[in-house]
């Protein structure tokens, strides 16, 4: 039995040599996201995070569907380019990629309550869907004779 822990603590102390971390630059490349979502949330610059009434600010702050009244489908397409030009020693060359996305599809289902008094809960709302919040399929060339 006494050989059980250090089996444990060697265990303990080899696995950390064997794994591998994220590095600042993917930490930075998952934590920034781009600006998608309906066109009135993308027309405000993502605002509608604290206003609310907007789908796409339920990726933001899901307690903005409390504001909605009626119930509602939203589909957003979204089109994206994407040019890159590079240069070695004297080369250039360049890509372009152009890409068609859904940038969300929801529903959200409002459901007002009948209630006589003034105080309490006025509606109960319930939304699902699909927010794009980034991408990261990029395309890149890169040649040259050196």
């Amino acid at each position: 039995m006494k050989k059980l822990p250090v089996i444990f603590i060697s265990l303990g102390l080899s696995v950390p040599s064997i794994l591998f971390a994220q590095t600042d630059i993917d930490a930075l490349r998952y934590s920034l996201s781009s600006l998608n979502g309906t066109a009135r949330y993308v027309g405000l610059g993502g605002a509608f995070g604290a206003l609310g009434a907007d789908f796409s600010s339920l990726s933001d702050n899901p307690a903005g569907i409390g504001l909605y009244r009626r119930s509602e489908f939203t589909f957003t397409p979204s089109f994206g380019s994407e040019n890159t030009t590079s240069s070695f020693v004297s080369q250039s060359s360049s890509n372009n990629k152009y890409d068609f996305n859904i940038g969300n599809l929801g529903l959200v289902f409002a459901n007002p309550l009948k209630s006589d008094k003034g105080d309490g809960w006025k509606s109960v709302n319930f939304a699902i869907g699909y927010n794009r919040l980034n991408d990261f399929n990029t395309r890149a060339t890169y040649q040259g004779i050196n």
